[in-house]
């Protein structure tokens, strides 16, 4: 018996995933995102050091909602970033995401909401601090340098840590509007073979031992 439980013991401790509370729909104004020493899971991912940043547009106003699915892991960030005329808004949102080993592989940035009249735009520029740029813009123009779009992705080297910092940029400061509602922004992880080694030869013995109890 202390065998059986010493073996279920090793499986949950490599299929834990950590202390810090799981994320759940908030804000920048409340007393979880943005908040001094901070942090939530999603899966076996851990997220910390969340700011958000803008002289016009209060954290209060933007809402965090986590979003899973296809194998990506994230936040959708919605506010209402929305200007007339001869008016924009500059916003800076960053955090951190951290794994257990070198296992993040990519960054998916999307917006949505969006809209512009006249002279209006809205883009978003990504900064990780592994050197990854992402960029998306509204509306699509063909000289737009870096390339144009309402969504963008890259793929590198896995790594274990990722600071993430994003510049949002509404502005009608030429006439129009612009309005943008929401950033998507995701990260995947690549398979980490000694991990499903471990596990795979725990629940091995886990099942060896239950034989051997059953028909002994």
């Amino acid at each position: 018996m202390k065998r059986l439980l010493l073996l279920v013991a090793l499986t949950l401790a490599v299929t834990g995933s950590g202390y810090a509370d799981t994320c759940a729909v908030g804000n920048f104004g409340d007393s979880s995102y943005g908040a001094s020493g901070f942090s939530c899971t999603i899966g076996d991912l851990t997220f910390s050091d969340f700011s958000y940043l803008s002289a016009i547009l209060d954290g209060s106003n933007v809402a965090v909602e986590p979003v899973t699915g296809g194998g990506e892991t994230g936040f959708l960030f919605s506010g209402p970033w929305s200007v007339p005329s001869g008016f924009a808004i500059d916003s800076l949102l960053s955090y951190t995401v951290t794994a257990e080993s070198p296992v993040i592989s990519d960054l998916v940035l999307s917006i949505s909401g969006y809209g512009y009249s006249g002279n209006g735009f809205v883009t978003v520029a990504e900064n990780a601090s592994n050197g990854t740029n992402l960029y998306v813009c509204y509306p699509t123009k063909p000289n737009d340098i870096p390339p144009c779009g309402v969504s963008d992705s890259a793929i590198f080297t896995p790594v274990a840590s990722l600071t993430i910092t994003k510049d949002i940029t509404v502005s009608a400061l030429f006439g129009g509007t612009a309005a943008l509602s929401a950033v998507v922004n995701e990260t995947s992880q690549v398979p980490e073979p000694a991990s499903l080694t471990l596990l795979g030869t725990g629940l091995l013995g886990l099942a060896g031992v239950l034989r051997r109890k059953l028909f002994s």
